[in-house]
């Protein structure tokens, strides 16, 4: 598991109002999944590769992560409010985390 993107994970429930424990279960609600597209969304930007990515969120493969990818920028396009998760969390993880 890459830890910067853990932090990133850790940092998408906190904005989105959902428990840490429910991102990183096998949930599969609609606003699980779009808290995980966002994270891998903006971990395929900052450059990371599928499999550096694909166990942040237990056990999923690297098909899991690029269906996750082609979804992240259908939504990006079409949801504004998707759109503006992913730039929040962007801009949230671009700052220095508050945590020691």
């Amino acid at each position: 598991m890459n830890p910067s993107l853990y932090q990133l994970a850790l940092r998408a429930a906190e904005l989105a109002g959902v428990s840490h424990s429910q991102v990183f279960s096998r949930r599969r609600t609609d606003a699980v999944c779009k808290i995980r597209y966002a994270v891998w969304r903006i971990g395929r930007a900052a450059g990371l590769s599928l499999n550096a990515m694909k166990g942040t969120f237990g056990r999923k493969d690297h098909g899991t992560v690029l269906n996750g990818l082609r979804r992240a920028e259908d939504l990006y396009q079409t949801d504004k409010c998707f759109r503006s998760f992913c730039d929040q969390l962007s801009t949230l993880n671009s700052q220095p985390s508050t945590n020691n």
